[in-house]
């Protein structure tokens, strides 16, 4: 392997750098994928039994991205002859009643022309009397995704793997990089210290992305946290089947996926967690995070019993705006990157991975990816710095963060009804992206009209 000289190598074997070899692989590019633990494995963001697509955004240049990875996914499944997608609708809410959030997402939906009968626009009344077992406010808002799915991410990785290889691509797992050395010919040395060439290098590192990134002497706000994953068992007889989004003022923002991977169960998690050194990911105490989540299901989704079943862990990348940074290096252009995907990045791997193999083949990224996935946007006075996603802990894992404070009682306590926490980070809004997608249709249109 060392002496050859690729046309690209793909440092991270995630869903991202698998969609980006196996684009690559398929328009005939001698690639090299390399990944630093061994395939298959749990350390990054990537495993796990199930993940959410979903249309329901709030940024139509999200809602465009996702419903064009639609095709692909079904591409993937015909080729491999597995079932790899599963339907379930998505129920969005938000308790505040002046939220925009819904009528952002139905206008997001609307100008990607996605079809009106497939979203129905609910009051919690209406969601109360079609879930039973579920309790929101009267006041609450809800929107249902009927495009809703469930892809089974362990066999849609693996199905992307096996497509990579049959198409002639090159996997080399167990090797962490050291070091990267830029150029014309750019050269990347492993832990081992075997050393691989290419023409152009794409970085999908996933919560690493920043130190590799660091090692290109380029620096990007990037901050991995880590999410728990909880599973709660089924009380009785199992309930409707849908995905959860919920946008809650006590509790942040919660996600929820049907029962799936355990039988008896139902998968929740939170959008949000404590900054983390993804080397140390298992170093802290997410006792409280969990609590608070348990106190979510126990207040809102009666069927179930709040005492957490299987817990398991995840982490994001998250940006200052919770939007993905697509872009090359801005000395070494033919180095390019993805990372920054914020919880949101798995549904859109295969237009990632589209996007990042056209950079490494010197294409110039859409129109709608320059304007909102760039990383100098970091450098505009015009971005809109939302509240952190991101929780602070100590060694101990006690929260430190100031606007993100627990309130968990002693051990052997009752914990106190609905109020397990208390101004939980929510999601952030990209409402001035969003503003910019709706400035950018009218002048579209009013060019066509010219």
């Amino acid at each position: 392997m060392e002496g050859q000289v690729f046309d690209v190598i793909v440092i991270g074997a995630g869903v991202m750098g698998l969609w980006t070899g196996l684009h690559l692989a398929r328009r005939g590019k001698k690639t090299l994928l390399i990944e630093q633990f061994p395939v298959p494995h749990s350390r990054g963001s990537s495993h796990g039994q199930s993940r959410i697509y979903r249309l329901a955004y709030p940024e139509k240049h999200q809602t465009l991205m996702t419903k064009a990875s639609y095709p692909f996914w079904k591409m993937l499944e015909r080729e491999s002859s597995e079932v790899l997608m599963k339907g379930f609708p998505l129920l969005r809410i938000t308790e505040d009643p002046n939220d925009q959030i819904i009528e952002e997402c139905l206008r997001s939906m609307q100008q990607s022309e996605c079809e009106e009968t497939k979203t129905e626009r609910l009051t919690g009344e209406e969601i109360n009397k079609r879930y039973p077992g579920v309790r929101f406010s009267p006041n609450c808002q809800g929107l249902l995704d009927h495009y809703g799915l469930i892809l089974l991410a362990d066999r849609c990785n693996r199905a992307v793997l096996g497509l990579y290889q049959n198409s002639g691509g090159i996997l080399i797992d167990a090797a962490p990089i050291v070091h990267i050395e830029p150029g014309r010919i750019i050269k990347v040395t492993d832990a081992h210290q075997r050393t691989y060439c290419s023409q152009n290098l794409v970085i999908c590192g996933g919560p690493w992305a920043g130190k590799l990134l660091s090692k290109l002497n380029y620096q990007l706000p990037l901050q991995p946290i880590k999410i728990p994953v909880i599973y709660y068992r089924i009380k009785g007889c199992s309930p409707a089947r849908f995905s959860f989004l919920g946008n809650c003022a006590m509790f942040g923002e919660i996600f929820s996926l049907p029962e799936l991977e355990y039988p008896g169960m139902i998968k929740f998690g939170p959008h949000y967690g404590p900054e983390i050194d993804p080397e140390q990911r298992d170093s802290l105490n997410m006792e409280p995070i969990i609590d608070c989540v348990s106190c979510f299901v126990r207040d809102h989704f009666t069927y179930l019993d709040p005492t957490p079943a299987i817990i398991e862990n995840c982490m994001y990348t998250v940006t200052p705006d919770s939007i993905c940074i697509l872009d090359t290096h801005p000395v070494h252009r033919n180095i390019s990157f993805g990372c920054g995907f914020s919880g949101a990045g798995y549904k859109i791997a295969p237009v990632v991975g589209q996007i990042l193999a056209d950079l490494a083949m010197d294409i110039p990224a859409p129109p709608d990816v320059r304007q909102f996935m760039s990383a100098s946007r970091f450098t505009q006075s015009s971005i809109i710095m939302k509240q952190p996603q991101v929780c602070t802990t100590d060694d101990k894992g006690t929260n430190k963060d100031a606007k993100v404070r627990f309130r968990v009682p002693p051990s052997g306590q009752e914990k106190p009804h609905s109020r397990c926490g208390q101004e939980f980070p929510q999601k952030r809004r990209r409402r001035n992206l969003a503003s910019k997608t709706e400035t950018s249709d009218k002048t579209e249109t009013e060019e066509k009209r010219k």
